[in-house]
């Protein structure tokens, strides 16, 4: 179900939402990104990475979180890089956009 159409474009030669909502039943929100064509949803990540991404999109930094969530700063960056993986970032600020523009936390 299409939810949000308030991000479509008003010039017609260029006809794509930059964004759409789907809701799943169960009240999983889908977002599906044009540019990389694919959808992404915080169930896409587990609890304990959207935990760290909160934290991340909060300006912590990787010593920071792990001395928050009380783990090591290597497993803050195995999360980083499993977050990066399921998002298809390259860089740590392209995941921040991602995590901020989709809410994945």
């Amino acid at each position: 179900m299409y939810i949000d159409i308030s991000n479509l474009y008003t010039d017609f030669s260029e006809l794509k939402p930059k964004l759409h909502y789907y809701h799943k039943p169960g009240n999983t929100t889908y977002h599906f990104d044009h540019d990389k064509q694919q959808f992404y949803s915080k169930d896409d990540l587990s609890k304990r990475e959207r935990e760290v991404a909160k934290l991340y999109a909060r300006n912590f930094t990787s010593k920071e979180i792990a001395d928050r969530l009380h783990i090591s700063y290597y497993t803050v960056q195995s999360h980083r890089s499993n977050i990066m993986k399921k998002l298809d970032c390259k860089t740590k600020e392209e995941m921040l956009g991602m995590i901020i523009t989709y809410q994945l936390f």
